[in-house]
This record gives C-alpha cells, sequence and structure tokens, in this order.
C-alpha cells in the first residue's frame, strides 16, 4: 500500500511517495489508522501539557544559571571577585569556547543513548557547577567556574529541540519552538525579580547578595534535573514510568496517532532514536552551503543583541538607579520580548512565511539601536529607560530560523548535526560579542552601538539572501522534475541514492 503525498511548487518539504511497508517496524506505526482533526489537536495540546512545560522549566534554569552573572554584577559581584568588566568579558569567551567544543559530540551522544538519559546527566553536572559558583573568590575561580559550566552546559538546546521533533510535525515546531525560547526571555525577566529578593540577602549566613544567587539557583537546577531522570520519557511509544503511571501518558490510539503522523509528515522521523550519527551525515551537513546560509544568519544576527541584554542591568544602574530598582527594571523588556516573539513567530507559521518575518524582527532591533545611539546624554532618564525596553523587547526570531532550518535539512541525523552547528554558530559569535562594549565605552557604549548597527543591517541582507536562494532551487529543481518522463520519474524515485533534501523531490520552504 502506498500513500500519495502532493509536492506544492514551493515551501514544502514532503518527500513525493512514502511507502507504508519501509514503517512497520516503529513502535506505534498503523498505516490504517485515520483520525479527525479535532482528535489530533486535542492529543497535541496533551503532549503540550505533558513535555513542553517541562522542557520549558529545564531550559528555564539553564537561562537562569547561564545569566545570573549579568544580575550579580550589579551586586559589587566584580568588585568583590577584584576583577574589572574586561575580565568578565574574557569569562564569556572562556565559556563560549568550552560550549561549542562539546556540541556536535554531545549531540552524538544522545543519538546514541537517547535525550531521556543524557539532557538529566547534563543539567545535574550544569547545576552542580552554578552552585559551587558560590564559593568562586578571585580572577582564576571565576573564570574555572565559566569553563565548567560551558562544557556541561554543552549539547543541551539543539538536543531537545532534536527531541522535539519526535513529538511535533514540521507545521507545529516553530509555534513550540517560540515557546521554547520565550522560556528564555521569561527567566531574564524571573531573574530581576529573583535577584530582587536574593541580593537583599547580602551579609546572612556570612554570605553575599550574588552568592546567594548562585547557590539557589544551582540547587534548584540540580532538583529538576533528578526529578527529569524519571520524568522525561524516551518518545510517544513508550512513556510507561515511576512517574508517568504504569500504563504511561497515551493509550493504544493515541500512540499510533502520533507515531503515524509523525512518519506522514516527515518518513526520516522513522529511523529509530537510538542510532548514532553517521560519519557521512556529518561530512553531508559540513558541505551543504544551505545550513551554513542559516548559520551565518545566527550568527551575525544574534550578535549584537546579546551585549544590550547583557549589559542592560548596568546601563539602566548608570541612570541613577539602585542596585535593586535596576533589576526590577529589566522585567518590562523580557515581557515585551516574550510577547513580541510570540506574536512573530505564530504569524509566521500562519501565513507560512520565514524569511521575512525575521527581516521584521531585525527591523524593530535596528531601529532601537539608532534611537539609542541617537538620544543625547542628558535625555531624561524614564526616556532613556523606554528606548532600553524597546530595544531589549525586539521580536526575537531566533525560533523561526531554528524552525526555517529543520524543515530544510533531512534526514534526521543530518539534522542533529545542523542543529548542532547552528547552536554553535549563535553560541561562538559570544567571542565577538563580549567584546563590543568594553570598559571604556560605558555607560552608553556609542562605539559599540555603531558596531551592532552594522552587524543588524548586515542580517537583514542575509535574510534576504537565503530567501532568495531557496526560491531559486526550489525553481531549478521544479524545471528538472518537469523535464522528466513519468518513467524517469518512476525510477529516479526506485534508483536515486540522493537522501532527504538533496532529493530532487524535495521542497525548501522560505
Amino acid at each position: 500500500m502506498t500513500l500519495e503525498k502532493k509536492i506544492p511548487h514551493e515551501g514544502n518539504t514532503d518527500i513525493l511517495t512514502v511507502e507504508y511497508e519501509r514503517f512497520n517496524h516503529v513502535d506505534g506505526y498503523d498505516p490504517e489508522v485515520s483520525w479527525t482533526e479535532e482528535e489530533e489537536k486535542r492529543l497535541v495540546r496533551k503532549v503540550d501539557i505533558r513535555i513542553m512545560t517541562w522542557i520549558g522549566l529545564m531550559f528555564f534554569f539553564l537561562q537562569l544559571d547561564r545569566g545570573n552573572v549579568s544580575n550579580a554584577m550589579t551586586d559589587n559581584f566584580v568588585e568583590d571577585l577584584g576583577i574589572t568588566l574586561d575580565v568578565v568579558n574574557l569569562g564569556t569567551i572562556i565559556f563560549v569556547l568550552s560550549f561549542v567544543s562539546l556540541e556536535i559530540p554531545s549531540n552524538m551522544v544522545i543519538r546514541k543513548v537517547g535525550a531521556e538519559r543524557w539532557i538529566p546527566f547534563l543539567m545535574f553536572l550544569w547545576g552542580t557547577v552554578s552552585w559551587a559558583q558560590t564559593f568562586m573568590h578571585d580572577k582564576t575561580s571565576f573564570l574555572l567556574s565559566r569553563l565548567f559550566l560551558g562544557l556541561t552546559e554543552a549539547g543541551y538546546v539543539p538536543g531537545i529541540i532534536l527531541y522535539m521533533t519526535t513529538y511535533y510535525t514540521k507545521e507545529e515546531l516553530a509555534t513550540r519552538l517560540s515557546w521554547f525560547w520565550g522560556v528564555l526571555a521569561l527567566a531574564d525577566a524571573s531573574s530581576g525579580l529573583i535577584s530582587f529578593g536574593v541580593l537583599r540577602l547580602r551579609g546572612v549566613a556570612g554570605l553575599k547578595g550574588w552568592q546567594w544567587l548562585f547557590l539557589i539557583d544551582g540547587i534548584g537546577t540540580v532538583l529538576v534535573a533528578i526529578v527529569t531522570f524519571f520524568y522525561l520519557p524516551e518518545g510517544p511509544a513508550r512513556t510507561k514510568g515511576l512517574l508517568r503511571g504504569k500504563n504511561g501518558w497515551f493509550d493504544d490510539r493515541e500512540v499510533s496517532i502520533l507515531v503515524t503522523r509523525l512518519i506522514r509528515d516527515d518518513p526520516s522521523k522513522a529511523i529509530g532514536r537510538r542510532e548514532g550519527v553517521k560519519n557521512t551525515e556529518l561530512l553531508a551537513a559540513l558541505k551543504d552551503t544551505r545550513i551554513w546560509g542559516h548559520l551565518l544568519i545566527g550568527f551575525f544576527g544574534l550578535m549584537a543583541p546579546h551585549p544590550v541584554t547583557s549589559y542592560m542591568p548596568l546601563v539602566i544602574k548608570s541612570l541613577g538607579f539602585s542596585t535593586v530598582i535596576s533589576n526590577l527594571l529589566t522585567i518590562p523588556a523580557h515581557f515585551l520580548k516574550f510577547l513580541a516573539m510570540l506574536a512573530l513567530t505564530r504569524n509566521s507559521d500562519r501565513v507560512k512565511d520565514r524569511a521575512w518575518h525575521g527581516v521584521a524582527g531585525t527591523v524593530w532591533f535596528l531601529v532601537g539601536l539608532f534611537c539609542l545611539e541617537l538620544l543625547p546624554d542628558n535625555t531624561n532618564r524614564w526616556s532613556l529607560y523606554a528606548v532600553i525596553v524597546f530595544t531589549v523587547g525586539w521580536p526575537f526570531w531566533h525560533p523561526i530560523n531554528a524552525a526555517w532550518l529543520t524543515e530544510n535539512v533531512a534526514p534526521m541525523g543530518k539534522r542533529s548535526m545542523a542543529l548542532a552547528m547552528y547552536i554553535m554558530s549563535v553560541n561562538i559569535n559570544g567571542l565577538v560579542s563580549s567584546q563590543i562594549y568594553r570598559d571604556d565605552d560605558k555607560p552608553r557604549f556609542h562605539r559599540g552601538n555603531w558596531i551592532n548597527i552594522g552587524l543588524t543591517f548586515f542580517t537583514i541582507i542575509l535574510f534576504i539572501a537565503q530567501r532568495y536562494h531557496y526560491i531559486f532551487l526550489n525553481r531549478k529543481r521544479e524545471q528538472r522534475w518537469n523535464a522528466m518522463s513519468e518513467e524517469a520519474r518512476q525510477e529516479y524515485l526506485d534508483t536515486t541514492k540522493d537522501v532527504g533534501s538533496d532529493r530532487l523531490d524535495f521542497r525548501f520552504t522560505y
């Protein structure tokens, strides 16, 4: 029995023909199963509650542990350790280098042992490093903490995104990724609120406020990691467990629907999660220029926002606000970013467009940068604060670019490596972004802002170039396909050695 899937001329990544018999080995797969739209929506909502909420909780603590040093700096952290902002920037470089060094190896391990085992193990390790930062006392201990935090956090983001693809179709993933990265904005906002209370503990038990901050965030991470060991299932067909009940989360029909709809959406997902990544898949990802287009967008596009966001508490404090109030005043910017990102990503899914939505988010940020730079120093502090909120609250297009990448890369092994490469690109830019705002340029960072403006202009060009590159490739493939006879097409389908996104009948989204 064969399921025929039609190919639109543009903007679809479906494979032309899916043979049911190829997937009979997959747990839960049923070629005869059918379901209503309402039944599928109800089941997806169930997955959202069971899976996405917990994934969001894990990412919340990762972002707290990664970014709480920004809040610590408002509590005399730099002075207590006897370091400068340039040393803090050096710590960022060390974090990035250690982080990216294990990104691909970690993702290869995930494909072999499973995300449900590897992710909580990583989380336990970075949580331990996080609370151990309580005992930092000088430059060396600070730099070592950045090193080990980077090593232990490597692999989480691409690994968990790959795990999400085992539950969601292409049309559902972008919105879920916006929720995922929306947690980042919520964590940044919450870190200001948490810091408001925790930093006031300075002197309690002989600890400074920033020590309490690292201790509480780190212990919280370790506790969530321990629960995750028993909560996160292997996949939709295997959800029985200690914290999931003896019957699991889904009945037999629900499992069949979840598994079958994924394979019909993307046949490459029929590959077992326990299959390691082949060297050929890694090499294919490294040589694919289409992937590198997304990497360049992530590298340059997310370079400029990093220093603006990281130094926001310090810049707000320079306007004359106290340490406590400065941290509280960071919250509105992060909530604006969260809401703007959700709106942008939801509309991107609705109209099935990626590139122009990325451009729209980038233009917002560019306008904010110009305002931030051109307002004179004697501007009312609340006006400057409003501009900071607008700039940091730009619509974060990161989930759109990540979803765009996953839609246009197959099979699964190559996709997992592409995701690892992408997360590497958006983190390795920290080697540059950490040097944009320098000690001799504070508190308005005028030189750094002009650098950010140039980077943002370049990002707009990259988005547009990637869009028209995909349009060109689709038209070229369509011309070749239409020039073939029916017999030639069938022979290609039966004998081609092309796989995934290299197939002639694969169409790219843009």
